[in-house]
């Protein structure tokens, strides 16, 4: 963010951001967060919900997510991978899905992804993620995806297979709870705080 037409333009303007770690390194303080939460317009309800027992991540392959998904693959966990596939090829494979896997792109990144993770929970596709630690991005989806914050991530995934039952029935529980979370108040407060900034 130090140099560029870019950075001249976050320099001269109100920010809205859904990452706290991009507002963070903007140094003035016209700006706000505003989380990707639930939009009933981005509900899938003409797809037929199959829940298989595969996980599936998409996105970019980074040596880290492949080594990960080896070993989950290893210790017996289905695991489908899609990359650059959008659309009806995404939601067909995300709706035959147990759940979406949340992974880190770098060992030493350990920030939150929500882009990765609103559109399943909307269409109540369970998120299963690494740990995020202290990353206030995360804050909104604490109670809707099943961050595991102990341990081996692997195992921890083996271990939720080994209580299929139980496991199920806390994911799906869980994307019951982000169908009750809005961005209206985030987006409320960074309206205002846009007009109070130009007035």
């Amino acid at each position: 963010f130090s140099c560029g037409v870019y950075a001249q333009i976050l320099k001269r303007f109100y920010v809205w951001d859904y990452s706290w770690a991009n507002l963070d390194k903007i140094e003035h303080a016209r700006k706000a967060f505003i989380p990707f939460l639930y939009n009933r317009d981005l509900l899938r309800e003409n797809l037929p919900r199959r829940p298989g027992r595969s996980l599936l991540f998409y996105g970019a392959i980074t040596e880290r997510r492949k080594r990960i998904l080896r070993a989950l693959g290893d210790a017996g966990i289905s695991v489908k991978v899609l990359f650059g596939q959008y659309g009806a090829q995404r939601d067909a494979e995300m709706f035959a899905s147990l759940a979406v896997v949340n992974l880190h792109k770098t060992d030493d990144t350990t920030l939150f992804e929500p882009i990765r993770c609103f559109y399943p929970l909307i269409n109540r596709i369970p998120v299963i993620s690494e740990a995020v630690g202290a990353d206030q991005t995360a804050e909104p989806y604490r109670d809707s995806v099943c961050f595991l914050d102990g341990g081996d991530f692997v195992e921890a995934v083996v271990d939720l297979y080994r209580h299929p039952d139980e496991s199920v029935r806390e994911l799906h529980e869980r994307t019951l709870q982000f169908q009750k979370t809005s961005a209206v108040v985030a987006i409320s407060a960074a309206v205002e705080g846009f007009v109070e900034s130009i007035s």
